[in-house]
């Protein structure tokens, strides 16, 4: 049973990869449709569909840099909110 939703579960991240990349596509051929956001979620999802194509994402170069500026932004917020004041 564990297997089989294992299994349903992969298959329908999957399948919003698909979805996502052909909105994604669509959104630059038709300028009113956003493709960025359909991009991202179609990245998403493969990365949960796939373990192999999740670690080679995880280790570009462009990845890293992008966690490591996240990284950072969000320690600077964090120490902000530390410092404010309540009023």
């Amino acid at each position: 049973m564990d297997s089989m939703f294992k299994h349903i579960k992969r298959f329908l991240w999957l399948l919003l990869a698909i979805i996502s990349f052909i909105f994604g596509v669509i959104g630059i051929l038709l300028p009113v449709v956003p493709q960025v956001p359909f991009f991202i979620l179609g990245f998403f999802s493969l990365s949960k569909f796939s373990l192999r194509f999740h670690n080679w994402m995880v280790n570009t170069k462009i990845y890293r840099k992008l966690q490591k500026f996240l990284d950072e932004k969000i320690a600077e917020i964090g120490r902000a909110h530390v410092w404010t004041p309540v009023t």
